[in-house]
């Protein structure tokens, strides 16, 4: 059974792989159990930072193995993701059936049961205070023990892995640049947070990026420009910085030009009845001929 068991390491060594999720990478440490012709798997996550923000909070893992030459017989957690203080809920082959979690996920029942793989899931319940306070850089997520069936290689790996990151404290305080009114759309300033200010309790420089411009319907037309602010902890906060296109009064189609397209249209809004003050170009308080007279005097071309 030893050379079974040296010949299953030596195979599995060859073909166990790390994967990356958001930051967090996870592998397979094999090494023999205690228990003569069993093997341990032991799921290893790395890549955050030694007790420091952000913190992992839940995972959820699929090993892949052959039937054919070793059987899975038990599994075990870390201490990572439940502390002892609000715990953690954890999901295993080789727990108690969960029948409320069956029922919100009725895959769950088949993918315990399936030939050739393990899943593991874990969901802390702790703070995120007290995971970032708790994890160091590298640590064991859980442990696979498993029985040496046949020697030969078998294909321990990483079927499938997920996870979520939590960050501790508070996000930065950011005030976006005053609102703008400009005459045009070449008027718009580049999205430089000039004029904005950021501060943030635990990080000297949290990066502003500009996180995209939406326009609104409707005329005036407005341009809401949206700035995210980020920290060390991977925590952000976002404001919003409103432009206001409002050319001058003799451009009634908002085109930056004040010319013949918008006197046709005054023209149109005069013969609808319009009483939109828009226009309105001698403030009289009516739209009518009027108006079109005083737009090609003192309006048209400016």
């Amino acid at each position: 059974m030893k050379n079974a068991l040296a010949q299953i390491l030596l195979g599995m060594l060859t073909v166990a792989w790390p994967a990356h999720v958001a930051g967090v990478a996870v592998e397979l440490s094999l090494k023999p159990n205690d228990q003569e012709g069993h093997l341990v798997a032991d799921v290893v996550a790395s890549g955050l930072m030694d007790f420091a923000s952000p913190a992992l909070s839940n995972f959820s893992v699929t090993l892949s193995y052959d039937p054919a030459t070793v059987s899975p017989v038990g599994a075990t957690f870390g201490n990572y993701l439940d502390l002892g203080i609000l715990g953690s809920v954890q999901f295993s082959p080789f727990l108690p059936v969960n029948e409320a979690w069956d029922a919100l996920w009725p895959d769950w029942r088949q993918m315990r049961e399936t030939p050739g793989l393990v899943h593991l899931i874990e969901v802390s319940s702790e703070s995120p205070e007290d995971l970032v306070a708790a994890q160091p850089g590298m640590f064991k997520l859980a442990s696979v023990l498993f029985e040496v069936l046949a020697p030969g290689p078998s294909k321990i790996g990483i079927y499938y892995w997920s996870s979520d990151l939590v960050a501790a404290g508070n996000p930065p305080v950011v005030i976006c640049p005053p609102d703008l009114r400009v005459a045009s759309f070449s008027d718009i300033p580049a999205p430089d947070f000039a004029g904005g200010s950021v501060s943030d309790e635990s990080d000297p420089n949290p990066q502003v990026t500009h996180a995209g411009d939406q326009t609104l319907s409707g005329l005036p037309i407005q341009i809401v420009r949206t700035y995210r602010a980020g920290n060390a902890n991977g925590l952000s906060a976002i404001c919003n910085q409103t432009i206001t296109i409002q050319p001058d009064p003799g451009d009634l189609n908002s085109d930056g030009l004040s010319n013949r397209a918008d006197l046709d249209l005054l023209m149109t809004k005069i013969r609808q009845h319009s009483s939109d003050s828009r226009y309105d170009s001698n403030g009289d308080g009516k739209v009518d001929i009027a108006d079109a007279r005083y737009f090609v005097v003192h309006l048209m071309g400016r």
